[in-house]
């Protein structure tokens, strides 16, 4: 069906998307990163592989996922990677009498979860909802419980944004050892 074949497309260009950011040592959070990281690293071990462009890198890992059924839901905090894959749906955070609960989704929730992708602006927009969190927090036009719910909300977004911000790190570091791996064992006069 041509709309089930330009839903995959798009899933595969998103994947893609946050794959090559990965292999060009972005700050992408989320543990998604881990379980692309493992296929990178399988993948890698073939020569042809590591000597594609990043682009073509990127893309190849996206459909490798795509067909094992990881397709993106993207939200304002975090991108679910959970699509159709029974072993994702095992690992959601959300995931409650067999199934994932997406409704359910938040920053805390989807937070360390094993499905969960934040690309660099996610995590501009969490570190900016701490900030507006913290300005509400001391607002005098404000009624005090507003600002101590404000006050809460600003302590549990810097958490997360610490969080995040240590796990997007950890991923660029994984990343870049992988790259520079692949770049001593396969000379550029070979690529």
């Amino acid at each position: 069906d041509g709309m089930r074949k330009l839903f995959r497309e798009g899933a595969i260009e998103h994947i893609a998307k946050q794959v090559t950011d990965l292999l060009n040592g972005k700050l992408v959070g989320g543990y998604f990163a881990r379980l692309v990281f493992k296929l990178a690293k399988s993948m890698g071990r073939s020569a042809d592989f590591r000597r594609m462009d990043t682009q073509r890198k990127g893309k190849a890992i996206a459909e490798l996922l795509s067909l094992h059924g990881y397709e993106p839901t993207p939200m304002p905090h975090n991108s679910c990677m959970a699509g159709s894959s029974s072993s994702a749906v095992r690992r959601g955070n959300c995931r409650r009498d067999g199934s994932l609960r997406k409704e359910e989704a938040s920053h805390p929730k989807c937070s360390k979860c094993l499905n969960g992708s934040k690309a660099p602006a996610q995590l501009d927009r969490l570190r900016a909802e701490a900030s507006a969190a913290r300005e509400a927090s001391t607002s005098p036009t404000l009624p005090a419980p507003i600002r101590l719910a404000s006050q809460e909300l600003a302590a549990q977004l810097d958490e997360l944004v610490l969080v995040e911000a240590k796990i997007a790190q950890e991923n660029a570091a994984m990343f870049d050892e992988l790259v520079t791996l692949w770049q001593k064992v396969t000379p550029l006069h070979e690529a």
